[in-house]
């Protein structure tokens, strides 16, 4: 069963840039996001579903992407 991933929805407009490939989120665009450092999220948007990333809720990189599909599974062949 795969578990359901919290969402962290962007505070700017950089769906569009995170879909061509931008690798991470500064805080500004997320603010607060209440996750623990390490958390897997799917990043959203006003159009939905961007990208899954690792969250850090205290440095200014905020998110770094992991993978631009959100469906992604993070499993060991992802790896």
């Amino acid at each position: 069963m795969t578990a359901v991933r919290p969402a962290v929805r962007l505070r700017r407009s950089l769906g569009s840039m995170i879909r061509r490939g931008h690798p991470w989120i500064y805080d500004q665009a997320l603010g607060p996001v209440g996750l623990a450092p390490g958390t897997i999220a799917t990043i959203v948007d006003e159009r939905g579903p961007v990208a899954v990333a690792m969250i850090d809720p205290d440095g200014p990189i905020r998110a770094r992407i992991l993978d631009r599909d959100p469906d992604a599974t993070l499993d060991d062949a992802w790896v």
